[in-house]
């Protein structure tokens, strides 16, 4: 109860340290979802019927399909990854089908692989049918996990909206509303 009968004597004042409170967390945690993407990032392949790609450590990896928005160049293709030890992996779904788009690209999680041993690998990519026209504008990334730092990224803009808001119609309501000091 002291607590409630401080800010309602306060609540004037701590406004203002609360709300910029508010839009640093809003700034900091929107900057880090902008950043997580190119931090996870492994390699940015073209779309190709077979390509080598280098992993530098064990782990999963999953593997985005990039191209242009409402494209349908992925429809139909599979793929699959064979280890320096010759070993084969189709990979499983993607759990979370995450995505991102622009005005002009759409990404999409794909496939995610598990990385026995780092060195070089081959990605297979079936179902190509040959290059056609706009085939450069496609592309295959690989990409580590980043889930967990999403989640917490958006619980971080979350916070950061609730205590901005809130202290915004704190401070109308008590300078409108008669009850400041």
């Amino acid at each position: 109860m002291v607590i409630l009968t401080y800010f309602h004597k306060y609540g004037l004042w701590l406004s203002w340290p609360v709300f910029g409170l508010g839009v640093f967390l809003l700034w900091f945690f929107i900057m880090s979802v902008v950043k997580v993407g190119e931090k996870h990032r492994i390699c940015r392949l073209p779309l190709q019927a077979e390509q080598m790609v280098e992993f530098a450590e064990a782990g999963r990896v999953i593997l985005w399909l990039e191209g242009p928005l409402l494209t349908n160049r992925f429809a139909g293709l599979s793929f699959e990854l064979r280890g320096p030890d010759g070993s084969s992996s189709k990979g499983r779904m993607a759990l979370f089908r995450g995505g991102s788009s622009s005005f002009s690209k759409a990404r999409i999680a794909d496939r995610v692989f598990t990385i026995t041993t780092p060195g070089r690998y081959v990605l297979h990519t079936e179902g190509l049918g040959g290059e056609k026209a706009g085939d450069e504008q496609h592309r295959l990334i690989f990409m580590r996990p980043y889930l967990a730092e999403t989640v917490r990224s958006v619980l971080g803009i979350i916070l950061g909206a609730v205590l901005t808001i809130g202290s915004t119609v704190n401070f109308l309501i008590r300078l409108l509303g008669g009850g400041g000091q």
